[in-house]
């Protein structure tokens, strides 16, 4: 499970116990930068006094799920044999444990922990992965509360515009209708041809809003949500999508209702009207 930087090393050499493997510093960053690389020599100093010289055999990290999650702002997890830990130290207490459970089974290994460690022990600190799933969701649920908050109302700001649009586009040519209604086109006609020009409208605004998800959202979701380590990039045009069938009934019915209103008055009456 580790994520290695080069080269693996095989675990029967690691566990021969003349061998550590070194993380490396910056790990969540484009270019980290080792503190030890492989092949170099690590002094290990243990708490009770005892030295001894490794050969640093790989660079790798635990998963971020399984890594001591309490450490300084700088510092170098070495990894060593647990026969070895033993040897040298003499102390066969864990201080952090972790259990792979099988996929599907997280729920119930949380609740024989609780019901049979933590009843014996309450003073050890578990963390799981529902845990952290949990913690996630409280991270990303602020995101959704506020871009869901923004998008209702932009997604009400961009229909009422482009129902006004649509309407404005139609009452402010009442005058050149008219004298096209004169020359012989039907009303029909007209209709069907305001109508072509609303789903103009709408293709174009259509255009210029995925151009903005792909271009606009993605540096603002890499210049925010990007700065965290875990964060994954994935742009979806469905919400544009989902709102053509709004702004396809809007373009549609909107010139036909307004230039049908507006015909309820004589051709003569509306050239007349400045």
């Amino acid at each position: 499970m580790l994520e290695w930087k080069g080269e693996k090393c095989s675990w029967d050499t690691f566990k021969s116990g003349d061998y550590v493997i070194v993380d490396y510093s910056d790990k969540y960053t484009e270019q980290p930068v080792s503190y030890y690389q492989s092949g170099e020599t690590f002094k290990m100093e243990y708490g009770n006094g005892k030295q001894k010289d490794y050969g640093v055999i790989g660079e790798a990290m635990m998963p971020y799920s399984l890594d001591y999650p309490y450490a300084d702002s700088v510092y170098v997890t070495v990894m060593v044999p647990e026969e070895e830990y033993i040897t040298q130290t003499e102390n066969q207490s864990a201080m952090y444990a972790t259990i792979d459970a099988k996929k599907g089974e997280d729920k119930q290994v949380k609740e024989y922990i609780d019901k049979n460690v933590l009843k014996e022990n309450d003073m050890i600190n578990v963390f799981s992965v529902l845990d952290m799933k949990a913690s996630f969701r409280r991270f990303v649920s602020k995101y959704y509360m506020i871009g869901s908050f923004l998008v209702v109302i932009l997604a009400f700001i961009g229909i009422m515009n482009f129902f006004n649009t649509t309407a404005t586009s139609v009452i402010s040519r009442k005058k050149e209708l008219a004298l096209l209604e004169v020359v012989g086109m039907t009303k029909k006609q007209i209709s069907k041809m305001l109508v072509a020009e609303g789903f103009l409208y709408l293709g174009g605004a259509f255009m210029i809003a995925v151009l903005l998800v792909v271009v606009g959202a993605k540096q603002i979701l890499i210049n925010t949500l990007g700065t965290a380590f875990f964060f994954r990039l994935h742009l979806t045009i469905v919400p544009c999508v989902l709102m053509i069938p709004i702004l396809v009934g809007i373009a549609y019915v909107i010139p036909k209702y307004q230039f049908e209103k507006m015909s309820r008055e004589s051709v003569v009456e509306r050239i007349r009207k400045e």
